[in-house]
């Protein structure tokens, strides 16, 4: 699988996860989601000090999202 066609393949994912959020259908499963998937971006990432500080903060609005979307039920 060449780069281009990951990075395609991820950008739907990500846009997908994003679609579903905005939907506010069900939003619990996909903000857990784009919790695991930031953190996995972290974790891969950790010497590219500026992806990791952006996706922290956004891996913490995803969990928080998520965290209170389940307390809502």
């Amino acid at each position: 699988m060449s780069d281009g066609m990951l990075l395609f393949g991820w950008g739907v994912l990500e846009v997908i996860i994003a679609v579903w959020i905005l939907s506010d259908k069900k939003i619990f499963i996909p903000s857990l989601a784009a919790t695991i998937l930031l953190l996995a971006i972290v974790a891969f990432n950790l010497t590219m000090f500026e992806i990791v500080f952006r996706d922290v903060s956004l891996a913490l609005v995803a969990a928080t999202l998520a965290w209170r979307s389940y307390s809502v039920r």
